[in-house]
């Protein structure tokens, strides 16, 4: 399991030399065979706060489970329900790049902690 410190939609797109460009704790080596997991806790009472994770490829960031007329979204916590969880999964068909966790609505220090781990489809 890999915790990452959630950065906004600025950082990433100003961060031209991908993982280079970012802190240690905002990015990471991943490899994820299948199945991306995604588990946010915010503060309580805090915002709703939206994050998806980008990986480094081809000299770019790309945005997961992302389609601009299907609309599919980001993981959205809120600190008014669930106790501030929430859970998202991403199909990663083979994923080993740098990751970072990008904060695409709301308050990135509404985030107490964002966990990313890896599993295998069907297992």
């Amino acid at each position: 399991m890999l915790q990452l410190a959630p950065i906004t939609l600025a950082t990433i797109a100003a961060a031209v030399n991908g993982p280079d460009d970012l802190a240690a704790t905002e990015h990471k080596q991943f490899i994820a065979p299948s199945i991306l997991r995604l588990r946010l806790l915010t503060v309580a009472g805090t915002d709703v706060v939206s994050v998806r994770p980008w990986y480094w490829q081809d000299g770019q960031w790309w945005p997961m489970r992302f389609d601009a007329v299907n609309g599919v979204d980001a993981v959205t916590a809120d600190g008014a329900q669930n106790g501030g969880k929430a859970e998202g999964y991403f199909a990663t068909c083979g994923l080993s790049h740098e990751i970072a966790l990008v904060v695409e609505s709301g308050v990135p220090a509404s985030i107490d902690v964002a966990l990313v781990d890896a599993c295998e489809q069907g297992r």
